[in-house]
């Protein structure tokens, strides 16, 4: 963070940079998330509202990790926001994004809002699927998953 600071302005990869490796850090603990943990995903909020203020325009990139400190948090508001957000400012909602938003609002236990950032997906990669099976899987809707399963065999052939 010192030689951060030290930087007169920083551009969106060096924020990027910045937000990633808190995100990575708070996620990067074994056996759950303690107050340490909390703090660093409560940074990459904070480091957010930063490079807002410094008038660098978020990325999907920034995004992602935005949306993954959410989900680490289980802050599901915040969660939210960031996806509007992505709506709002006309951010793709690409794979990563995608992915993204599923698993937060899996890990936030809004298993239906999972589904519907699912389905409207223009485009669905192994990690969307992976995602939405298991969300289906864990919430006991073994059905549901297998015909996502099924549906992506479909698909790939």
């Amino acid at each position: 963070m010192c030689l951060f600071e030290q930087i007169n302005k920083p551009d969106l990869a060096t924020w990027n940079s910045l937000l990633t490796a808190h995100a990575r850090n708070a996620s990067a603990s074994v056996g759950g998330i303690n107050d340490a943990d909390c703090c660093l995903s409560l940074g990459v909020s904070r480091l957010f509202n930063e490079m807002q203020n410094s008038r660098i325009r978020p990325n999907e990139i920034t995004l992602v990790v935005l949306i993954s400190a959410c989900a680490d948090l289980g802050a599901l508001y915040q969660g939210m926001w960031a996806h509007a957000y992505v709506i709002r400012h006309g951010l793709k909602l690409n794979c990563y994004v995608g992915t993204s938003l599923i698993n937060m609002y899996l890990k936030c236990g809004c298993l239906r809002l999972a589904y519907q950032t699912f389905d409207k997906l223009p485009q669905r990669d192994t990690s969307c699927y992976n995602a939405m099976i298991g969300g289906f899987a864990i919430q006991g809707n073994g059905r549901k998953a297998l015909q996502i399963y099924e549906n992506r065999r479909c698909i790939s052939r």
